[in-house]
């Protein structure tokens, strides 16, 4: 009987440990907050090395501030793009991947959504634009987070 209780017991341990690990690595992981306080949190994704090279795929949430989401719809004017729904505006989502070596980022797909959590807007690409990481940027908060 007391064998079994044990056996029991360490299910439970590794099982808990299993799934405390796993949700670590789901979780939305705060990294900054800039000056129009908009906040911005990632959730890491693949991470490739090898040899030279090192990519990392994150997700990317940034949850608009009321002026985040007038600079938004602005922007958005500004381009000719349409901003039905955007005056419930509450975040934006993107899988980025990183270059950690050349500290470049791809947008690889980019999608907005309102309070209600409907998207409002989507684009993704199968062809990788690289951008370099300018210093001091919001880019480059996440790249020294995800790269090390």
């Amino acid at each position: 009987m007391k064998r079994i209780s044990l056996v029991v017991s360490l299910l439970f341990v590794v099982l808990f440990l299993f799934v405390s690990c796993g949700k670590i690595s789901y979780e939305w992981v705060q990294y900054r907050k800039n000056k129009d306080e908009n906040v911005y949190f990632y959730k890491m994704g693949d991470v490739r090395k090898g040899g030279p090279a090192h990519f990392v795929q994150v997700w990317g949430k940034e949850v608009y501030s009321q002026k985040g989401r007038e600079d938004e719809i602005q922007s958005r004017t500004k381009d000719g793009l349409s901003n039905a729904g955007y005056d419930k505006l509450s975040y934006k989502k993107c899988l980025y991947e990183i270059d950690c070596n050349k500290q470049k980022i791809s947008i690889l797909s980019i999608s907005h959504y309102n309070a209600d959590n409907k998207e409002l807007y989507a684009s993704g690409s199968n062809v990788s634009k690289w951008f370099d990481i300018e210093p001091d940027s919001t880019s480059e908060h996440l790249q020294k987070e995800v790269c090390k």
